[in-house]
């Protein structure tokens, strides 16, 4: 989010341009940040789709809510910026999050709006906005979890349920639907998570009087290239 990017192949013909990578959506629009994102990373990103936060709650919900473990300082933040009560409660002993101030690490279930507030946490427990997109991670793997049982009229359920909860996209429901038929054929497989930049590969910096990463690129596409040649098994027909 904070990375220092060349914003190459854009309006500007002044020669090369540099900023924040969070500011392209906003200037230029998705298919340029598609653009950007994959001149940096060296994978070409064709698709796209856009979620507020309240739509990516309510798919939470449709999805029945997230089982989250909570660490002692991720309590604290949360009952500090008040989660609304009865939206997470101790799966031990069922007790709401809200209630009292002795509740102690571990699993939690929460409802879409106390999971994106869980999702944006980013001042506790270090890692800063690295562990932000942790945490994100979490939810979105916790939820593809939970569609290992799914059945095929429950993908499609879900499917709608995306149409209907997303501001743009350039994916049509025929995509879509062909989409969830491939994540479906691959529900039982592990998920495998690759942050971009990875260790090592961001300097904090200030240019042009923003705080800004500046990323080892290369370092980034060998990341990226070593993760697709080498995080799945294909195994031959005969055997």
């Amino acid at each position: 989010r904070d990375a220092l990017i060349k914003k190459t192949n854009l309006e500007e013909t002044e020669g090369d341009k540099y900023g924040s990578i969070n500011r392209v959506y906003n200037d230029y629009g998705p298919e340029v940040l598609c653009q950007i994102i994959s001149q940096h990373i060296g994978v070409r990103i064709e698709k796209y789709i856009l979620f507020t936060f309240k739509q990516i709650a309510n798919i939470v919900d449709y999805l029945g809510g997230v089982d989250i473990e909570l660490t002692a300082s991720e309590i604290s933040y949360l009952q500090r910026y008040a989660v609304p009560p009865g939206s997470v409660k101790n799966l031990t002993t069922g007790s709401d999050l809200r209630s009292g101030s002795n509740h102690k690490p571990g699993m939690y279930h929460f409802n879409g709006h106390s999971a994106v507030i869980y999702m944006r946490i980013r001042k506790v427990g270090g890692g800063g906005d690295f562990m932000r997109t942790q945490r994100v991670r979490t939810v979105l793997s916790t939820l593809a979890d939970k569609c290992r049982s799914i059945t095929w009229e429950d993908a499609e359920a879900l499917v709608n349920n995306v149409m209907n909860n997303n501001t743009k996209t350039n994916i049509n429901l025929e995509g879509m639907l062909e989409a969830a038929e491939y994540a479906f054929g691959l529900r039982d497989c592990t998920i495998e998570e690759l942050r971009i930049p990875p260790d090592g590969a961001a300097t904090p910096i200030t240019f042009a009087a923003m705080a800004v990463q500046e990323i080892d690129w290369e370092a980034c596409r060998q990341s990226m290239a070593n993760y697709l040649q080498n995080s799945f098994l294909v195994i031959d027909d005969e055997d």
